[in-house]
């Protein structure tokens, strides 16, 4: 089979498991539900992370977040469902068969080729803890790694190692006995023309405390994109190559938190809206970096037990997780969009068309973006821009 041919039936059987949204899920059919919770983790974590930081530019990496709890939960003999009530997942049991299917599906070259990737990798102190069955479903069915880092905790020169591409590594704590590193990596042009022919031009912000300042911005060509817009918001669909950014504007008279509690309560409202109409966008061009440490926003969502004990994963008792880290490095210009979350988990043990009506979108004042993976549909990443000036 060709690799055209393998990638067309790939995005078949994506394709057809987005379909499938019966309750419960069971084994093969579970894609949607793992895609629907990934996005979902996402926008409670930016909601929660920007309700203490209002005033800054924020993303959010929900994908690798993702793949660690499901790789976590799914372990025989623990019977604690935090994870799964809190996410919104159905039978565990079937995590590992949508986490092959995703993993499949984004690219694990090397960077700066068109495309997204993932990689995970689990560093350890040794004598290796883990059991046999433990490291086989890890393995197995997330794409983890395992690398031993003799008598010393894992460091940053052990991950720098261990990993093929790294960006910018989370603090942790410097005496974990075991580490998860994960990284999500998107790498991705506009599609066709979207910003290519304009120039970019200084045009005026206006953040979130009232002050206006120049920064700069693209404007795109005049074409169909999915747009919409209701009493509450605007937004509208712009393609890349490997991924697609949803930009999303609150309606005059509402703020940033207001959208972000409605797209969290109505998790539906954002797609169902969008409707392909022909315009053009105002967008600024922005970079943010942003660090999080996601373990108490986790433990708010109802996740704890993972935090106490792990369960039979380990050989000796009382393994846990210890912290949750993200560091985040973004840019969108009008070559595309590049970005590189990396995220850290601590263990240890215990054309010209005038005459037709068409909508001009101008992002001057702070807004959302969701960026998802083209043939996926998953959601890579999620943030709030503020002010493009910030960073």
């Amino acid at each position: 089979m060709t690799g055209h041919r393998k990638c067309a039936a790939l995005s078949l059987l994506l394709l057809s498991a987005l379909r499938l949204t019966a309750q419960p899920v069971p084994p093969g059919r579970a894609l949607p539900e793992f895609l629907r919770a990934n996005e979902m983790l996402g926008r409670k974590l930016l909601l929660r992370t920007h309700s203490t930081q209002p005033d800054r530019n924020i993303v959010v990496s929900p994908m690798s977040i993702t793949v660690i709890l499901a790789a976590l939960q799914y372990r025989s003999g623990f019977e604690d469902e935090q994870i799964g009530v809190a996410l919104g997942w159905g039978d565990r049991a079937s995590l590992a068969v949508p986490a092959r299917m995703l993993l499949a599906a984004l690219d694990n070259e090397p960077r700066y080729r068109e495309g997204a990737r993932i990689e995970n990798v689990l560093l350890y102190r040794e004598p290796n803890r883990f059991s046999a069955d433990f490291i086989g479903r890890m393995q197995r069915n997330f794409g983890m790694k395992f690398v031993g880092t003799g008598a010393s905790p894992p460091a940053r020169a052990d991950v720098r190692s261990a990993r093929r591409y790294l960006g910018t590594l989370p603090n942790t704590a410097p005496n974990n006995a075991a580490l998860i590193s994960s990284g999500t990596h998107l790498s991705t042009a506009w599609y066709g023309n979207t910003f290519s022919l304009g120039r970019p031009a200084k045009a005026p912000f206006v953040t979130s405390d009232g002050a206006t300042e120049p920064v700069e911005t693209l404007t795109s060509e005049l074409s169909h994109y999915p747009h919409a817009k209701t009493d509450t918001f605007e937004a509208v669909a712009l393609p890349c190559y490997s991924a697609s950014v949803i930009l999303v504007l609150p309606a005059p008279g509402r703020n940033i938190l207001e959208l972000e509690r409605e797209l969290v309560a109505s998790p539906d409202s954002l797609d169902a809206a969008l409707k392909p109409e022909l315009g053009m966008v105002r967008m600024p061009t922005c970079r943010i970096q942003f660090e999080s440490q996601l373990r108490p926003l986790l433990k708010e969502m109802g996740i704890r037990a993972i935090f106490e004990d792990l369960g039979p994963i380990s050989t000796k008792p009382h393994f846990f997780v210890t912290e949750i880290n993200q560091k985040i490095d973004f840019q969108v210009d009008q070559i595309g969009i590049r970005a590189d979350a990396e995220t850290a988990v601590g263990l240890f043990p215990a054309g010209i068309m005038a005459g037709y009506d068409h909508f001009e979108m101008a992002l001057n004042r702070p807004f959302l973006f969701l960026i998802r993976e083209q043939q996926t549909n998953a959601l890579l990443f999620v943030g709030a821009v503020m002010d493009p000036a910030q960073n």
